[in-house]
């Protein structure tokens, strides 16, 4: 009698079974291309939302997008972000949404963190990198940065943190998170 093969779970005939070739290579190769399609399907296009914990931001003529790639419930991401001179700050922490909701722990958002790195451009000024995330909901997360390596806390980014965001000013991610 046949066996299951334990990591990919396809038939491997004993050598006493019929075999019926065309029947177990139909059936082997659904189950290689359902675990290994995912890995050769291009990434996906998603158009971030950005709200805040204040009064809201918007866009006006800067710029959104992203693009995530999900593999079995994990999710690879990354956004990029560039203000405008029309764009709308709003006040308070920012959050964006991921392309697919996240799996949400139980208890307060520091229970929900993820892989997150990135960096932010002052135009006028220097380049900001940030080291981390956390999902405050399933569908929303905020970046963040730290604010002295002394004192090893850390802080969302807002409309006025890190700094005064303006015209020209850029904000560039890439993320894994585990999906709902």
């Amino acid at each position: 009698m046949g066996t299951f093969t334990s990591i990919l779970n396809l038939f491997k005939p004993a050598t006493s079974d019929f075999i019926d070739v065309v029947a177990d290579l139909n059936d082997n190769t659904d189950k290689l291309e359902t675990l290994f399609g995912p890995l050769l399907t291009s990434w996906q296009t998603f158009t971030p939302t950005w709200t805040s914990d204040g009064s809201a931001p918007s866009i006006g003529n800067g710029s959104m997008a992203g693009r995530y790639k999900q593999i079995g419930k994990t999710v690879f991401f990354n956004m990029s972000v560039t203000f405008g001179s029309t764009t709308s700050f709003g006040s308070g922490a920012y959050f964006w949404s991921g392309p697919v909701p996240a799996k949400i722990g139980a208890g307060p958002a520091a229970t929900n963190p993820f892989v997150l790195t990135g960096v932010m451009t002052d135009a006028a000024v220097a380049n900001y990198a940030f080291v981390g995330g956390y999902f405050n909901t399933a569908t929303q997360y905020n970046i963040q940065c730290i604010s002295s390596i002394t004192n090893r806390q850390s802080f969302a980014i807002g409309s006025t943190q890190p700094f005064t965001w303006g015209n020209g000013d850029q904000i560039m991610t890439a993320g894994v998170y585990e999906a709902a």
